[in-house]
């Protein structure tokens, strides 16, 4: 192996411990969301977030400026409240086993992982494939309206969490009303996506500068 094969393994060694004491979090907050307790849904999130800016910024500034020190900071915040997270599981929803449970878990998931892959793979990749094909400039305007693009996706994602203890609610009554309420937040989520399509260049004209004028 050489130097840039060990620091690749190394930094996915870093991702795969980070996605596993991620593991705990979602499990802590599911149950809280969904038994619609939205305090302390907040408050955990809002303590993760705390504890991993400080740490990021004293890893930026007293250690060194790498994507290196941002990860070590990542894993210390997560390794702090995985703990929390542990005694939350526990306590709430207990640590038995039911492989009745995985085996329909499985069973309504695996449909979904080639999708999610290959929306993985083109999500990580478009980037490369604008900067082989035509330039850097179009990389940069591709990025800036991403960002642009993701104002409605904060906005949806919102949403999305606050409602997904009603959706359940409602898709297990499965009455033709009760479904009715759910295309609704479709329906939503399609105006504010045309909405903010249809403002785009008064975005760009009034806030960016005109070099972004391609987007």
């Amino acid at each position: 192996f050489n130097s840039d094969t060990k620091e690749f393994y190394k930094l996915f060694y870093y991702g795969v411990v980070i996605s596993m004491l991620n593991s705990f979090s979602l499990i802590a907050l599911s149950y809280y969301r969904l038994t619609e307790n939205p305090k302390i849904y907040v408050l955990l999130k809002l303590s993760r977030f705390i504890i991993n800016t400080l740490f990021i910024i004293c890893a930026l500034v007293w250690l060194e400026e790498t994507g290196i020190a941002k990860i070590f900071a990542d894993i210390l915040s997560i390794a702090i409240m995985v703990p929390i997270y542990v005694i939350i599981i526990y306590s709430k929803i207990g640590l038995k086993f039911d492989i009745n449970l995985l085996k329909k878990g499985l069973k309504y998931s695996i449909p979904f992982i080639p999708t999610i892959l290959i929306a993985w793979v083109l999500t990580l990749s478009n980037r490369l494939f604008l900067e082989y094909y035509y330039d850097l400039e179009m990389v940069g305007q591709f990025g800036m309206a991403f960002k642009i693009s993701s104002a409605i996706l904060i906005l949806c994602s919102a949403i999305t969490t606050a409602y997904t203890p009603t959706f359940y609610k409602v898709a297990k009554q499965n009455s033709r009303s009760d479904l009715f309420l759910n295309n609704q937040i479709s329906y939503v989520y399609i105006f504010l996506s045309f909405a903010l399509a249809l403002f785009v260049p008064e975005i760009v004209l009034y806030v960016l500068s005109s070099q972004y004028s391609g987007i």
